[in-house]
């Protein structure tokens, strides 16, 4: 079924602007520097209700089960932990920490706990745009691999930086720009 077919109840809930559809489940979202010389933010960390320990078959079940937690998702670096820890002691409702624990505490300790246990779905990077003459890059503006006849790239791997905190309106982005220069190279017979 389609979310957007009749029998779908949360669509019709959506069309009253109530239920699920119409949130994307974080209760509270923080975006800031790690440090004040940074010219951008590097943090995002948000607040889902739920014990969510990443994405699996059943993980939204899982976690709309387990009302009684509060998991702070954290993107970015040791400082995230650290500033959720300060803001999770001034809520008297939070009783208790399990990951990564009371027994994680100094930097050191945090920052393996980070580099053990890290995660992530939004993998980008891997083969950078740029020209020729960067020996880093890997494709063109117009996609193709350098060096190739045929063989174009366009998914995440083409970012040179991680594109912000969220990369799928990005991927989006150049998914349309990809299709254009495709078939405008078509059209003129360019490989």
């Amino acid at each position: 079924m389609r979310a957007s077919e009749p029998g779908d109840p949360a669509y019709q809930l959506w069309l009253k602007g109530q239920g699920v559809y119409t949130t994307n489940g974080a209760v509270l979202a923080v975006i800031k520097k790690s440090a004040p010389e940074r010219s951008d933010p590097d943090l995002f960390i948000f607040a889902l209700p739920g014990n969510f320990h990443g994405y699996y078959r059943g993980y939204s079940q899982d976690t709309e089960r387990t009302k009684n937690y509060l998991t702070w998702a954290i993107l970015s670096v040791v400082d995230a932990v650290e500033f959720v820890r300060d803001m999770s002691k001034r809520n008297s409702d939070i009783k208790q920490e399990i990951i990564p624990g009371k027994e994680v505490q100094s930097a050191e300790q945090i920052a393996q706990f980070v580099k053990d246990n890290a995660w992530g779905h939004h993998a980008s990077c891997s083969n950078p745009m740029g020209p020729a003459s960067n020996s880093n890059a890997v494709v063109d503006s117009n996609f193709r691999v350098h060096g190739t006849k045929g063989l174009r790239i366009v998914d995440a791997s083409v970012f040179p930086r991680i594109p912000g905190f969220f990369i799928v309106t990005p991927i989006h982005m150049i998914a349309e720009k990809a299709s254009d220069v495709i078939i405008a190279d078509a059209k003129n017979g360019v490989v």
